[in-house]
C-alpha cells in the first residue's frame, strides 16, 4: 500500500479558469422586484381557465424568478401569504390560490433575462396611502409615508395604524434581502412597482386633492430608506406605477388621481406609468386574469427591465473608472456587464481640455479589458 501511494499520482485539481471565476461571481448576483399596493397588487385577478396554454411555467413555476411575500385582501382574509423562503413564481400567487396579480406576467419576462431575479411583495386590498382609517384600513393601517407624516401631520398621528402598512413593506423588503444574502446572493434592487390610489377615489376620502404630495412622498422614502438599509444609492430607484382606470364614475374622484398620478410621472425623475384603460375587468376595479399577467408584463418589458440600470448612468452612457495615472504606465480597467449588455464604446477623457479619445474594449473571459497607456496631462 505504502509503495501504491509513492507511484500513484495524486489527481489533479484542476484550477478555476477566470472565465469560470468570474462567471461564478456574476452567477451569485440576483436582481429585486418590489410590489406594493392595494387589491390589484396583491392579486385579485382569477387565474385564466386557459393557463396552462401560456406554458408550463405558468403553471409549474419560472425557475430564475423566485417570489417572497405577503398579498392579502381588505381584513387579513385570504392565503397569500409566500415568507417560508423562496419560491419560483407561478400562478396562484394572490390573495388565494385562485388568483395572480402582476408578479406572474413580470415572472414571465424576467426569467428571460439571463439574471438570477427576486420579486418581493407587500399588497393589503382597499388599502389607503392617505392617513384615513375609514374601513378596513382601521384594522390593516395605511401606506402613509414617514416623510409626509413628519412634514404634513406635525410627525403626529391619532392610531399608530397611520404608516403601518409602509413600515411592514419596509421589514418585509429587509427580511427577504437578509434572507437571500444568507444564501449566498448579492442582491441588486432594481425596481419598484406601485398598483394603488382607488381607495382615494371614495367620496369619503378627504384627501383626493392630496395623493400628489401623499405620491412623492412614498417615493422618496421608499428610495431614501432603500438606500439607508444597504448603504447603496438607490436616489433614483425606478418606480413603475399603474394609472387606475376610469369605470364609469362621474365624480371627478377618479379623474383627480389619474391627474396626480401623471403628475408625480412627468416631474419626478425615474417614475413611470402603465395605463390601465382598455384592460378588461372583473368588477369596477379589478383586472380580469388575461390583463393582469399583460400589465405584468409590460411593467417588466417595457419599464422595469429597460430602466433597471438607470441608477448608474448619465446621459451619456455609463460612467466607470476614473483616477489620474502616471505617464507611461498602462492601466486596466475590467467590467463584467450585466446580461443581455455590451459595450459599443469607450473613451477616456482628458481632465486638462476635456479632448476625448475612442479606445477598445476587449471581451476576455467574460469581463470586458479596457487599456489605456497615458502619454501625457492627466487622464481620467
Amino acid at each position: 500500500a505504502e509503495d501504491f501511494e509513492k507511484t500513484v499520482p495524486k489527481p489533479k485539481v484542476e484550477e478555476k479558469s477566470m472565465k469560470d471565476k468570474v462567471l461564478e461571481l456574476f452567477n451569485q448576483g440576483i436582481d429585486i422586484y418590489l410590489i406594493a399596493g392595494q387589491s390589484n397588487s396583491a392579486g385579485f385577478s382569477p387565474i385564466p381557465s386557459n393557463i396552462s396554454n401560456y406554458g408550463e411555467q405558468y403553471v409549474n413555476g419560472f425557475e430564475n424568478v423566485l417570489y417572497y411575500g405577503n398579498s392579502l385582501d381588505f381584513n387579513n382574509i385570504g392565503q397569500g401569504d409566500f415568507r417560508n423562503g423562496f419560491t419560483p413564481v407561478k400562478a396562484g400567487m394572490g390573495v388565494d390560490n385562485t388568483c395572480l396579480g402582476p408578479e406572474l406576467g413580470m415572472a414571465s419576462v424576467l426569467n428571460e433575462s439571463g439574471n438570477k431575479v427576486a420579486i418581493v411583495k407587500w399588497s393589503r386590498g382597499a388599502s389607503y396611502l392617505a392617513p384615513d382609517l375609514s374601513g378596513s384600513a382601521a384594522g390593516d393601517g395605511t401606506w402613509t409615508s414617514p416623510t409626509y407624516i413628519e412634514e404634513k401631520m406635525g410627525g403626529h398621528t391619532d392610531s399608530a395604524k397611520i404608516g403601518e402598512l409602509y413600515r411592514e413593506w419596509l421589514e418585509n423588503l429587509k427580511t427577504a434581502y437578509s434572507l437571500l444574502s444568507s444564501q449566498g446572493y448579492s442582491p441588486v434592487f432594481k425596481g419598484i412597482v406601485w398598483f394603488q390610489g382607488e381607495a382615494e377615489t371614495t367620496g369619503g376620502c378627504v384627501y383626493n386633492e392630496k395623493y400628489n404630495e401623499l405620491l412623492r412622498c412614498l417615493i422618496n422614502d421608499m428610495r431614501s430608506d432603500i438606500s439607508d438599509y444597504t448603504g447603496e444609492n438607490y436616489s433614483r430607484l425606478p418606480f413603475v406605477m399603474a394609472k387606475i382606470a376610469r369605470n364609469g364614475e362621474t365624480n371627478g374622484y377618479i379623474e383627480n388621481v389619474r391627474n396626480q398620478m401623471q403628475a408625480v410621472s412627468d416631474s419626478m425623475d425615474n417614475v413611470y406609468i402603465c395605463d390601465t384603460l382598455g384592460y378588461g375587468r372583473i368588477d369596477n376595479w379589478h383586472l380580469e386574469g388575461e390583463a393582469m399577467i399583460k400589465l405584468g408584463q409590460e411593467f417588466a418589458n417595457e419599464n422595469v427591465k429597460k430602466l433597471s440600470v438607470a441608477e448608474s448612468s448619465t446621459a451619456n452612457g455609463l460612467v466607470i473608472g476614473g483616477g489620474y495615472h502616471e505617464i507611461g504606465k498602462e492601466f486596466v480597467i475590467s467590467v463584467v456587464p450585466d446580461g443581455g449588455y455590451t459595450i459599443k464604446n469607450a473613451y477616456i477623457e482628458l481632465e486638462s481640455s476635456g479632448a476625448k479619445k475612442n479606445i477598445t474594449a476587449e471581451l476576455i473571459a467574460g469581463a470586458y479589458k479596457i487599456k489605456h497607456r497615458r502619454k501625457d496631462r492627466k487622464t481620467k
